[in-house]
């Protein structure tokens, strides 16, 4: 048999000795591990005890209902220790079963006719001044009033907390504040978790040293029609509550703040008064100028003139500023894209360093500080790169370098350049720039002749060439003296020159040759 489960109702942590205490909680039956679905089910008809566990004696029992509910009672016994150790027990099957332990804190009835509170004098001062201090003091009797938390309670909160000295007396200060002004019921408390005792509750009445003064708050007193105004009574001193009641030009109003609208044009006087609830009367005035709006002038209406078309990049641009009337103007702002400030004149000019599409802007200050704008756009073009270098026919003898400078210009200053070298139809070099800087070449070819190009292009695709030939003559050997001697062999022996190789370069070429021939033909020499 599986031991069942008992649950206990949480019971009071503290009771008074001779007070009820009751003991609830359930009995289930748990379920078998092996089911898959299962629900506890009630425990009825057993016999649940409350064990004090220091004299292991039975305090309480009950059998669980039906549901498996159980409701044991206890008269609570003040012991030694003040706590009751307690602990659910049951029997299942001749097996008892204990639950855990419990505590419960048993404390002693008070004496109530021994422990008074008591205020000296019994009835302080009723009426208190703003701003000054008033002093509570009394005395705790009770066999143990050392060292014990006095509260002083304004309209049922506390606000101050002193303790008791060895006699048992008090004093707690209390200053009230501007938001106090009015009548309080107070009185001192002295409480535990086992009882409490509380004085006599008095009216104080905390009167305002302010002096009473009333003033009218506006936003404006000076506007043109039509336009609106709040209105605000600003309070100091006197006892509220207070009643507004406000006059405008004979306009009766009770609000302490509103807002009115004045539509015409006049001068309205404003009286406020006042009253608080000891029918004390204060009044405050205030006049309102309503005006008509002053004469309107037109507008400048700035245009911005531009007097160039097809601009590109490099080029310097002029701007006209045009307003309906110059002898208004005060000052001229221009911009390029809200940048800063390039003019301050009624012309200006920029310079625009690429192509693309740019916003000038135009703001004009009137005599009265009033600023009139206008803005413009304007489209700026790419201008092509332009070579300056000279480039004509070259003639070089084979194994020199060429000298080959590339000079260009370019507008853009904010472009990148590509210069390519292309020999026939084939690139030989490439370079890759920032800026419009020389661009130099150097290359080896055979002897022959060759149509060369130059191509300089922007970043934007626009490009500048240059064709030219390049001519590399063969290499002019020194003349040297070749000594040789032939030999006829018989009759009609026949001569000849040998061809000169030259090996130096591992190539063949030719050269002016001296020859001396000595022939021996039958021992003569001839």
């Amino acid at each position: 048999m599986f031991a069942y489960v008992v649950t206990l109702n949480p019971p009071p942590t503290s009771v008074e000795d001779g007070k009820s205490v009751v003991f609830t909680g359930t009995v289930v039956i748990p379920c078998e591990s092996y089911l898959s679905i299962c629900h506890p089910e009630p425990a009825h008809d057993v016999t649940v005890q409350i064990i004090d566990q220091v004299s292991d004696i039975e305090i309480a029992t009950d059998v669980t209902d039906i549901d498996g509910k159980f409701l044991a009672q206890w008269e609570a016994e003040y012991r030694g220790n003040n706590y009751l150790i307690f602990s659910v027990a049951y029997t299942v099957d001749d097996t008892p079963h204990t639950s855990q332990n419990y505590s419960l804190y048993v404390y002693q009835r008070p004496i109530e006719t021994k422990i008074q509170l008591i205020l000296e004098p019994l009835t302080p001062s009723t009426q208190v001044t703003l701003g000054q201090t008033v002093t509570f003091s009394g005395r705790l009797v009770a066999d143990d009033k050392f060292d014990k938390r006095i509260k002083l309670v304004v309209d049922g909160i506390a606000i101050a907390v002193k303790r008791t000295d060895q006699k048992g007396q008090f004093a707690i200060p209390w200053t009230p504040q501007s938001e106090d002004v009015g009548g309080h019921q107070i009185y001192v408390l002295y409480d535990d978790e086992h009882f409490e005792v509380k004085s006599e509750s008095y009216g104080v009445e905390v009167l305002s040293s302010i002096p009473y003064t009333v003033k009218i708050i506006t936003d404006s007193t000076n506007g043109i029609v039509s336009f609106w105004a709040h209105f605000e009574a600003e309070v100091s001193g006197g006892k509220g509550p207070h009643n507004f009641l406000w006059n405008i030009d004979g306009e009766a109003r009770t609000e302490q703040s509103f807002d009115k609208q004045f539509v015409t044009v006049g001068d309205y006087p404003v009286t406020l008064t006042v009253t608080d609830s000891q029918s004390q009367t204060r009044i405050a005035q205030v006049t309102i100028f309503a005006k008509n709006p002053p004469p309107t002038t037109p507008p400048l209406n700035p245009q911005i003139i531009i007097n160039q078309n097809n601009v590109k990049e490099g080029d310097k641009v002029s701007f006209v500023a045009e307003v309906k009337d110059p002898n208004r103007v005060k000052s001229y702002e221009w911009r390029i894209d809200y940048g800063n400030l390039i003019s301050s004149s009624k012309e200006a000019s920029f310079v625009f360093a690429d192509d693309g599409s740019y916003l000038i802007s135009l703001s004009v200050v009137d005599i009265n500080g009033k600023r009139h704008s206008a803005t413009k756009s304007i489209s700026v073009l790419n201008a092509p790169p332009k070579i300056t270098s000279s480039l004509q026919n070259y003639e070089i003898e084979d194994g020199k370098a060429l000298p080959l400078n590339v000079l260009f210009t370019d507008p853009g200053i904010e472009d990148n350049f590509t210069i390519e070298f292309f020999v026939g139809e084939q690139k030989l070099d490439v370079r890759h720039q920032n800026s419009p800087e020389l661009a130099t070449f150097s290359f080896n070819l055979n002897p022959g002749r060759y149509n060369a190009k130059v191509i300089v292009t922007d970043n934007d695709g626009e490009k500048d060439e240059r064709n030219f030939s390049i001519v590399i003559r063969e290499p002019r050997f020194p003349i040297e003296v070749v000594t040789g001697t032939i030999i006829a062999a018989g009759a009609g022996g026949g001569y000849g020159i040998k061809k000169y190789l030259d090996t130096r370069n591992g190539q063949q070429g030719h050269a002016d040759l001296r020859i001396e021939i000595r022939v021996l033909r039958s021992g003569i020499e001839r």
